[in-house]
């Protein structure tokens, strides 16, 4: 019974995370998922299948704003999001040993990204010659 309450509270925890922040919930998912047992493959999958649902809705409410973001920016942020879902995609190909081997250093990527949001948002901004959020 405590571990199932140590999953379900990283689990909400994962969920406050991705609501609150725009996402970063697997930083907490994934390593809670791993010590009590799972695969890392799947490990990294749960999460990725767990928000699925809230993406779509997210998508459906905000779809009038996304209108307005423009054709070239709604093109390059789905060019960047096919590419690294690929990636990812191919990773999952490979053997769990070495996935389990690229993990941390994709979860250093993914953390150096976050925490540099601003400054990416900035540099962003510039080459577009418009605002541009992305924190």
């Amino acid at each position: 019974m405590i571990e199932f309450s140590l999953v379900l509270l990283a689990g909400v925890a994962a969920g406050v995370l991705n609501s609150t922040g725009g996402g970063g919930g697997t930083f907490v998912a994934l390593p809670a998922l791993v010590a009590f047992g799972l695969p890392p493959v799947t490990a990294n999958a749960v999460p990725r299948v767990a928000v699925v649902p809230g993406a779509l809705a997210s998508a459906w409410v905000y779809r009038r704003e996304l209108a307005h973001v423009g054709a070239a920016y709604t093109k390059a942020l789905t060019a960047v999001s096919v590419v690294g879902g690929g990636v990812s995609a191919g990773l999952l190909v490979l053997p769990a040993s070495s996935f389990e081997v690229a993990v941390p250093w994709l979860l250093v990527f993914a953390t150096v990204t976050l925490a540099s949001g601003r400054h990416l948002s900035r540099a962003l901004s510039s080459a577009l010659g418009r605002s541009v959020d992305l924190s």
